[in-house]
């Protein structure tokens, strides 16, 4: 029987969560992009408290996956809150609950500036709007700003220098037998625009975990773009060893490069 994605230990809230906070930014400009695609590089982006304070104690509370308050240091703009929902299901989301967490937040903070964005991993039909009205008066108009991963076209972030949308390939829409030049694309964006080892260790995981390759994908992939496989080693093995982190030097070796790169004399794996 095949596990499910909750027993291999799959929790697609807490890698868009991680991803969110760690390239505001860039989230913002991809997966809100109708509203931030402009967003300049000085803004401050601060994570605002997921648990809404209940009106009584007996309350069940609201919790939201990553909201987060956009201020412009020049003042030209007062500040925004991005309200970003990760749903992986597009079938399971709830205009309603999205509503509802963003009138909440609004009253909290005190502001009318919310943008409400929902991340859809898997495609599916789903709501943008909610309309509340009589016969002669509309009384409420809500709309969001959908992401709908799946319905993206991969070509047109394949040379991005968005690492949000780089790391996030496989999971934009492209034929099956295009998912070793997309796998790779991820990879390499990942090389290019994050000196962080340890983030691109986490991220390589992010794009393992979405790209959904099998062994005989990866020993392909290791034949056709060993370029980029040996890049990614030696330029995030070089950083790390220069700080100590041998655990992690063979962990990069032994797990996700295990056929391709022989052990050194020095047990390291780095000539």
């Amino acid at each position: 029987m095949a596990k499910t994605e909750e027993q291999k230990g799959i929790s697609h809230d807490q890698n868009f969560k991680n991803l969110i906070l760690d390239y505001p930014k860039d989230s913002l400009r991809f997966f809100a992009e109708a509203e931030a695609f402009d967003l300049a590089d000085d803004v401050t982006i601060t994570p605002v408290r997921q648990e809404q304070l209940k009106d009584r104690l007996g309350d069940h509370f609201c919790e939201l996956d990553t909201p987060l308050k956009v201020e412009w240091p020049d003042g030209s703009r007062a500040a925004a809150l991005f309200v970003a929902e990760e749903e992986t299901e597009a079938g399971t989301f709830s205009i309603h609950r999205m509503c509802r967490y963003c009138v909440h937040l609004s009253e909290l903070m005190e502001t009318d500036r919310v943008v409400p964005v929902a991340i859809l991993l898997r495609t599916g039909k789903y709501p943008t709007s909610l309309v509340l009205s009589g016969d002669r008066h509309t009384f409420l108009r809500f709309e969001i700003i959908a992401c709908d991963l799946k319905g993206i076209p991969v070509d047109r972030y394949m040379d991005s220098d968005n690492i949000v949308a780089r790391v996030n390939l496989p999971n934009m829409a492209y034929d099956r037998e295009r998912r070793l030049e997309v796998y790779a694309k991820a990879r390499e964006g990942l090389v290019e625009l994050e000196s962080d080892p340890n983030r691109r260790i986490k991220y390589s995981e992010f794009i393992d975990m979405y790209a959904g390759l099998d062994e005989s994908d990866l020993i392909l992939y290791q034949e056709q773009y060993s370029g980029i496989f040996i890049l990614f080693f030696k330029v995030t093995a070089q950083s790390i060893n220069s700080q100590g982190y041998n655990g992690i030097i063979l962990y990069i070796q032994d797990v996700m490069f295990p056929s391709l790169i022989p052990p050194s004399p020095n047990g390291t794996g780095i000539t």
